[in-house]
């Protein structure tokens, strides 16, 4: 792994079952080894602070204590912290002023006689954007942390969500606060190996499901066919019209001047009902009586 592959900040899992997670980096002088139980106190801490309404800061910080080996590259194992508080008269960041910077090296020199623990580094939340260290995290860290061994942990609260880290050591001289070599989440849960997000579990459709799917369209056109069956019926009742055009020639157009009957239906008229044409049909009768009658006077 290439420092640009491991700058991409991907999550990296564990696949071991240790209680610790182990932050390193090829070719990189330091590993971290960060015991779960560590891991979840402390986040769990800087997510309250994080929510609280009533604290002045958003942000923590304090020591790191643990052992290291120093067999290349060395082996730093975060064991306990301390919380030293800020005044956040600066803001609600967590900006060291005088007062602040004194706590943090009385709580240095303390556990330096007071444990077998050793000061392995410092800690802080980050609730700004991105994760890197500013001026004056590089400037304090510098003047309190020139051994190899020191790193320093930032923690990046979320309200919703897991929160994420990243780990920032010394290469010689120089410590890189641009960004961490590889960030991950800060949680035990995420951590443990075969943790995986339930839908990426579930396997997909089978093919022959997929398949059963395609003939679905083809079922709207037969009903469509269906709708046409009954036009044939009206086109078999056409040829009925024309029934009333086999009387006379004479005897219609008499029958319609005197009782107001309608016409013969012409070639090329539309269809009318059966009823209609029944009334044509019993017409020249009446035509018959009425026409008799003037032919007698003349």
């Amino acid at each position: 792994m290439t420092e640009s592959t491991a700058r991409a900040a991907l999550f990296e899992l564990q696949s071991s079952t240790s209680p610790f997670y182990a932050w390193e980096v090829p070719q990189k002088p330091v590993c971290v080894r960060i015991p779960f139980s560590v891991i979840d106190r402390l986040e769990h801490e800087a997510v309250e602070s994080f929510r609280s309404l009533t604290s002045r800061g958003s942000e923590i910080g304090g020591v790191l204590f643990g052992s290291v080996s120093p067999v290349e590259p060395i082996s730093v194992t975060i064991q306990d912290y301390e919380l030293i508080s800020c005044d956040y008269s600066r803001g609600p960041l967590y900006r060291l002023a005088d007062a602040d910077m004194a706590r943090f090296d009385r709580s240095i020199l303390q556990q330096g006689t007071a444990s077998p623990l050793t000061v392995v580094g410092m800690f802080r939340s980050h609730t700004r954007k991105g994760l890197a260290l500013d001026s004056d995290d590089l400037a304090f860290f510098e003047s309190r942390f020139r051994d190899p061994h020191h790193i320093v942990l930032l923690v990046r609260p979320f309200a919703s969500k897991v929160s994420s880290a990243g780990i920032f050591i010394r290469e010689g001289r120089l410590v890189n606060g641009e960004a961490s070599y590889l960030e991950f989440p800060f949680r035990s849960s995420q951590l443990t190996p075969g943790k995986l997000p339930a839908e990426a579990m579930e396997p997909g459709p089978p093919a022959a499901a997929l398949g059963s799917t395609l003939p679905a369209p083809q079922a709207p056109r037969t009903a469509v066919r269906g709708q046409i069956v009954p036009i044939a019926p009206r086109r078999e009742t056409a040829p009925t019209a024309p029934v009333a055009a086999t009387e006379p020639a004479v005897s219609a157009p008499a029958a319609s001047v005197k009782t107001g009957a309608p016409t013969a239906p012409q070639p090329g008229d539309s269809p009318k009902p059966a009823a209609k044409v029944e009334e044509k049909a019993a017409a020249p009768k009446v035509e018959e009586r009425v026409v008799k009658p003037k032919v007698e006077e003349k």
